[in-house]
């Protein structure tokens, strides 16, 4: 929940532009907000695969490990790398 809220957080965040430099730093905040979501679709799409090769192919299984990386995808990760028998992969 906390990452999603980062990342919407980081959407609506209105940047100040700088008037006194002539070159182009003032798109640089546009860019890390473009790799930051880069980064976090990538991190999204990974806690899917891992959520699928961890779940058992029963629909409630599924649901419940796709509703957990859904929630928080760096919590899914840690926890399905680190906990024993989270996983059994």
């Amino acid at each position: 929940m906390i990452d999603a809220l980062f990342v919407t957080n980081l959407m609506n965040t209105k940047y100040v532009k700088t008037t006194t430099s002539g070159d182009d730093s003032d798109e640089m905040p546009s860019i890390a907000v473009a790799i930051i979501l880069l980064l976090y679709l990538i991190l999204i799409f990974w806690s899917i695969t891992r959520a699928l090769k961890c779940s058992q192919s029963t629909p409630d299984s599924r649901a419940i490990h796709i509703l957990f990386c859904f929630m928080s995808p760096m919590l899914y990760l840690f926890s399905s790398y680190l906990v024993p028998g989270f996983c059994p992969v």
